[in-house]
């Protein structure tokens, strides 16, 4: 139904924007949709340089320098409202480094990473394990895990 030579918020795709894809809700909250009736996605993939997802691509396992268990690549995000079909992610060079931070509304959070968890969010790291983050890590070490180089030299695109 999903029409690729429209935009994503045009009329046209407007009907497939307003369902609920199971996969991309968290199984212990309810689907939240925009003022447009359009419903949000839980999950975005971590984007920018040195991340494991860069020019809508993965990195190679070669250049994984920090390893594949110590690189996130798919983070829980509630708080950053955006619509399933909607091309965004939470880009680390445009987004506090964080969890659950504070957003305008309740069900907003300007971090890379949210949920209605209590005490942090969920993640996927390259190597394809799921883990539970706390929000209070230190934000030196959730940096490091959100590139593909850790805590060594900026890794290059």
């Amino acid at each position: 139904m999903y029409d690729p030579t429209q935009t994503w918020d045009s009329p046209a795709n407007e009907p497939v924007a307003k369902e609920v894809i199971v996969g991309f809700v968290c199984p212990s909250k309810f689907a939240v949709e925009d003022k447009f009736g359009r419903f949000y996605t839980d999950y975005v993939m971590l984007t920018g340089p040195g991340t494991f997802w860069r020019a809508e691509k993965p990195q190679t396992r070669e250049k994984i320098i920090a390893g594949e268990s110590n690189t996130l690549a798919v983070v829980e995000a509630w708080g950053l409202n955006i619509v399933w079909t909607e091309p965004r992610d939470a880009d680390v060079t445009e987004l506090p480094i964080g969890i659950n931070l504070t957003g305008e509304g309740k069900l907003d959070s300007r971090g890379i990473a949210s949920s209605e968890h209590s005490h942090g969010t969920h993640a996927l790291f390259a190597d394809g394990r799921a883990r539970f983050l706390n929000e209070n890590i230190d934000p030196q070490v959730l940096k490091a895990l959100t590139t593909v180089a850790g805590s060594k030299a900026k890794q290059d695109d």
